[in-house]
């Protein structure tokens, strides 16, 4: 006896997976300008989609970034050109962060932070360039106690 299997066309995915190594830029003892990569890796994980999101906006996929162990995952809401993809993160204060500071209640719902994403062709086009930004702290703004921040990374992807 022989059984079908019934997948429907939104499970298919395709799935790429990248590898990364952090960019590190800085200046030398002697004044230059310096580019290199450090022995940090990275994985970047993406999963082709077509589908719809809650307001009903393009969802192109879904990544994953993981690095020094702590994994972001990522809504893709564009497709580059030329290849790569953008895509977004974001967190709100909710009842598990209240539970750790009882004074955060006031803030419940708020942004608390947003990391953004964007995987390019170089220039070359033998490699990506990764870059992500993450703005944090996002609930201390219009208060007395605004630390928000931003920090940006970049990495080379293949």
């Amino acid at each position: 006896m022989m059984l079908g299997v019934y997948f429907p066309a939104h499970a298919s995915a395709n799935v790429e997976n990248y590898t990364c190594k952090k960019v590190l830029n800085f200046w030398n003892l002697q004044g230059e300008y310096r580019t290199t990569l450090s022995d940090e890796t990275a994985s970047l994980i993406f999963n082709t989609t077509n589908e719809f999101d809650k307001w009903n906006s393009n969802k192109f996929g879904n990544a994953s970034f993981i690095f020094r162990g702590d994994k972001v995952d990522f809504h893709i809401n564009d497709r580059l050109p030329l290849g790569g993809f953008t895509g977004y993160s974001y967190s709100r204060i909710d009842q598990n962060d209240i539970s750790l500071n009882d004074k955060l209640k006031k803030y419940e719902g708020r942004l608390e932070k947003i990391t953004f994403l964007r995987l390019e062709v170089s220039l070359n086009n033998d490699y990506y360039e990764l870059f992500i930004s993450e703005t944090s702290n996002l609930d201390t703004l219009e208060t007395d106690r605004n630390r928000a921040t931003i920090f940006v990374n970049r990495f080379t992807c293949n």
